[in-house]
């Protein structure tokens, strides 16, 4: 089986409040991109990688990434991170996988073990999930409308993974459509009638989105590399 990784970094975080877009802020002394791709690299199941980046970060990536492991291609991203998902799955067009792993660039978490579970479910299309364990509500004009049963509601998180033609397919159908702004690429799946099964997602898989983010992100990742204490 034929497989590829298309890490997405296409965005600009504004939230973060930042110049520098906050997947090459640093993260343990190094970019935090490196740290998320490093674990794909590590993997036997994962052949080639393609990363999706701001335009005017090309140049910029391909340095950060020199010395990597295995086959990288660096590509430019679109307006929104569907069109960056896009885009990542047509660089893989010209030699296609017969699976990929789609995988948001600020969660610097991932691991090793997620990757190789994702594929072991390979054909199917499966993505990381949280159970809630809040209440969680429907709000409009600053009323609650009605509570979710938290039973049947989770917090996705990425990797997901997915038969590579049926995801490009689920793209161009989108596109043709006009939609543009797709929360996930399981969602575009699901709109055409597809299964997506779900793994039980890990709560230290943080996404970076705010400055706190990061700060809990710097504490994790010490925590990590000090290990269990005796005692």
């Amino acid at each position: 089986m034929r497989t590829a990784a298309l890490i997405l970094a296409g965005g600009r975080g504004e939230r973060m409040g930042r110049e520098v877009p906050k997947q090459f802020l640093p993260l343990g002394g190094e970019p935090l991109i490196r740290r998320t791709t490093r674990p794909f690299e590590t993997s036997k199941g994962i052949d080639r990688l393609v990363l999706v980046v701001p335009e005017d970060w090309v140049e910029g990536t391909r340095r950060i990434m020199q010395g990597t492991a295995k086959p990288l291609e660096v590509v430019p991203g679109g307006a929104t991170r569907q069109l960056s998902s896009l885009r990542g799955l047509k660089a893989l067009e010209g030699s296609p996988p017969d699976y990929v792993l789609i995988h948001a660039g600020v969660r610097p978490f991932v691991t090793v073990e997620m990757i190789e579970e994702v594929l072991s479910f390979a054909p199917r299309a499966v993505t990381f999930a949280l159970r809630a364990t809040e209440t969680l509500v429907e709000v409009e004009g600053g009323r609650v409308q009605g509570v979710l049963d938290r039973e049947r509601v989770y917090h996705v998180q990425t990797p997901q993974g997915f038969p590579f033609a049926e995801i490009l397919k689920a793209h161009l159908e989108a596109q043709r459509d006009g939609l543009k702004e797709a929360p996930d690429d399981a969602s575009l799946l699901l709109r055409l009638g597809g299964e997506v099964w779900v793994l039980e997602g890990d709560p230290r898989n943080l996404k970076i989105t705010f400055a706190a983010d990061l700060q809990l992100a710097e504490a994790l990742l010490k925590t990590s590399l000090q290990g269990p204490r005796g005692g």
